[in-house]
């Protein structure tokens, strides 16, 4: 398929731009997939930034470094098994910000609703943090920040019967938060890691999932004795108490999106599978669907206590959702 296509670039901090480029050949082992949806992921905003850990130079790649897209495979490498021109894929790379995309081994969901299966990726990191700290029902896990991947992490486990305390700053998420079952505080509150500490009792584990340096030394007095921190939404530096940690022999663990390195699982399947057997409230999330030429602007004035999840629809379509 020649041509050309928009997408949007990050050239550098705080710079998004919509500009026109060749739409990419795929190769032999890949698949040309027209982006239908993508949703925009806490670290697509840290990235904007330019304070995410997986920068390594300007400017980032045309579409890049939108991760969580869905789209109709228009063009298939000759050497491709299993995948038709015309089937919906997931897991289509880290260039989604764009119109067209070339992907090696996506996961096909022909038939599927292609706005929820956006939320595979939230998903299977949310999977992958519930895996990690080995909570079982009955037992109790603080959860620090009701972003995307924290809300679904707190549906899946009080699901399957953990206890759940979560924290965050905004009052949507904190009302959403308890309705996924979780027994949810204000973090702008001065007690509010205290009042934790006195009901939650023994706490399994703590997550970080906030993104702020700030919550971890919370998480290393809330944490239960041989308990475990998750550390999944850090950036920066980390100071960490060492007494709490010592005396309670707290084991810290960090998350790597998808994929539980100790174990050497990837959850993104299982993450499918959830969105196919609906056991989260996958379009509950959704609060917004813009054209890719508003995504600048979103970036630029992200609405944290309007939003959870934006999907960007990279192709015109009949309608639009303008904010």
């Amino acid at each position: 398929m020649e041509g050309r296509m928009m997408a949007a670039t990050i050239k550098s901090p705080r710079n998004m731009v919509l500009e026109e480029v060749k739409i990419p050949r795929p190769k032999v082992d890949e698949v040309l997939v027209k982006v239908l949806f993508t949703g925009v992921c806490g670290s697509d905003l840290r990235t904007w930034e330019g304070t995410h850990w997986w920068i390594e130079n300007w400017p980032l790649p045309p579409g890049g470094y939108g991760h969580e897209g869905v789209g109709e495979v228009v063009e298939v490498g000759d050497k491709v098994k299993g995948i038709r021109v015309g089937d919906l894929v997931g897991n289509i790379g880290r260039t989604c910000f764009a119109q067209y995309t070339a992907a090696k081994d996506p996961h096909v969901i022909t038939g599927q609703d292609p706005e929820a299966m956006c939320l595979a990726g939230p998903i299977s990191n949310a999977l992958n943090i519930v895996d990690l700290t080995e909570a079982k029902p009955g037992e109790t896990v603080v959860i620090l920040g009701q972003g995307s991947i924290g809300l679904i992490a707190t549906q899946l486990l009080t699901r399957i019967g953990v206890t759940v305390f979560a924290t965050d700053v905004v009052e949507r998420r904190i009302r959403q938060s308890e309705r996924y079952g979780a027994k949810a505080f204000d973090a702008r509150e001065r007690d509010w890691m205290d009042r934790i500490v006195r009901e939650a009792g023994d706490v399994r584990a703590v997550v970080e999932c906030s993104g702020s340096d700030g919550t971890l030394i919370p998480a290393c007095h809330i944490v239960g004795t041989a308990g475990t921190i998750v550390v999944y939404g850090c950036q920066g530096e980390m100071r960490l108490p060492y007494r709490p940690l010592r005396r309670k022999g707290v084991r810290i663990e960090f998350g790597t999106a998808s994929v539980n390195m100790r174990k050497g699982i990837d959850f993104t399947d299982e993450a499918y599978s959830v969105l196919l057997e609906k056991k989260i409230d996958a379009k509950g999330m959704i609060s917004a669907k813009v054209p890719l030429t508003q995504l600048p602007w979103v970036m630029a004035h992200y609405d944290r206590e309007k939003w959870s999840k934006v999907l960007v629809q990279p192709n015109p379509m009949p309608s639009h959702e303008t904010i």
